[in-house]
């Protein structure tokens, strides 16, 4: 069969990260607020993408700097 012969190519190499500055340049260029803010969250806190769609304001702690993670991975929490 065709599907057995076709192998994926082994990449031995980890992705290339991007520097600080090459996140400042992207997220300079995300014009909308509704869109930048999400996005900043994600790379700052290391958040994944669902856990970050999840939150609502109560789970912002403004005056502690700290973020409550619902449902994270595993169904746990944290903060």
């Amino acid at each position: 069969m065709l599907v057995e012969k076709i192998k994926p190519e082994d990449h031995n190499e980890l992705p290339a990260l991007l520097t600080r500055e090459q996140v400042r340049n992207l997220l300079i260029h995300v014009r909308l607020r509704r869109y930048r803010i999400p996005l900043k969250l994600i790379y700052c806190c290391g958040l994944r993408l669902g856990e970050c769609l999840s939150l609502t304001i109560h789970d912002i702690l403004g005056d502690e700097n700290k973020l409550w993670i619902r449902n994270g991975k595993n169904h746990h929490d944290r903060m």
